[in-house]
């Protein structure tokens, strides 16, 4: 099984575990800014180009997305609201928090971008609070503060779920098993099992998620055509942990080792019927 893998992996690189939680979304900006954090940017066009696939493919008015690992709705901000990163960074990098009704400061600002009426995303993360941000933002709809590895959907959260068409991530399979896919797609109720793209760091092994994926009908295809930039290492120990990891897995660390960063790649899921005649490179990939 993955998650004990994953644990020992995660084990080489930086944490972060002080950012994730917080009641803005401040420190986070600041601390992976300086490290070039892009993966939701470099994700949006490849999103946006299967959520149109997918739309058109279900004649949904609404598309429904579940976003695992979502943090402050950051996926959110940059799908449904149409904000771009490099936005986001600014604002949250040079603006600090009023002492009072800081929420109320940060909402007003972002009620002026647009927001995409025909997408309803439902933020997933363990994080309540950074959770509750997006949600009282407006980056996400809805959200569900769950540990899926450890425990099982409540019936309301299962609920919040429900009739999802897509199922997103760009960052979170290496801190999330197999188990979380699994509970999702057995818990929650679907009238069509829905599509799952997922942004992977080269260095986590995303083959036993395949395989659950497969037990609920979805079989995975990667886009083998290019590889995502996440962010740069931290430091020459993190460094060294990574090119040994790739290279103990067997994967070319050769981008890695040249770009000096963390690069990911995408894989999509999808029910047999629905990749006829629709390969990933034509559903995935961006003109």
């Amino acid at each position: 099984m993955n998650d004990f893998l994953y644990t020992t992996i995660n084990q080489g690189k930086q944490g972060f575990d002080d950012i994730y939680n917080c009641l803005d979304p401040r420190s986070y900006f600041t601390q992976l800014s300086a490290h070039g954090y892009a993966i939701p940017q470099e994700a949006k066009p490849h999103f946006e180009t299967i959520m149109g696939y997918l739309q058109k493919q279900r004649r949904r008015r609404v598309l429904k997305v579940v976003d695992l690992g979502c943090s402050y709705g950051v996926n959110g901000a940059i799908l449904k609201r149409d904000i771009e990163w490099s936005e986001l960074q600014r604002y949250f990098c040079e603006t600090k928090p009023p002492q009072k009704s800081g929420i109320e400061v940060d909402r007003a600002y972002f009620s002026s971008f647009n927001t995409n009426s025909k997408l309803d995303i439902v933020g997933f993360d363990v994080a309540d609070k950074a959770l509750e941000y997006g949600i009282q933002i407006g980056f996400i709809d809805d959200g569900v503060a769950a540990d899926l590895e450890t425990s099982s959907l409540t019936k309301s959260n299962a609920f919040k779920a429900r009739n999802a068409d897509l199922i997103i991530s760009t960052g979170c399979v290496g801190y999330i098993s197999e188990k979380t896919f699994g509970k999702i797609l057995t818990e929650v109720e679907f009238e069509i099992v829905p599509w799952v793209a997922s942004f992977v760091l080269r260095m986590f092994p995303y083959t036993d998620i395949e395989d659950e994926l497969e037990s609920h009908g979805l079989f995975t295809e990667k886009l083998s055509s290019s590889l995502f930039f996440q962010r740069n290492f931290v430091s020459e120990i993190e460094r060294r942990n990574a090119l040994a990891e790739l290279e103990r897995l067997g994967v070319d660390p050769t981008p890695e080792y040249d770009g000096n960063c963390f690069y990911a790649e995408l894989y999509l899921s999808r029910p047999q019927n629905e990749i006829v005649d629709k390969p990933v490179t034509l559903v995935a990939n961006v003109k």
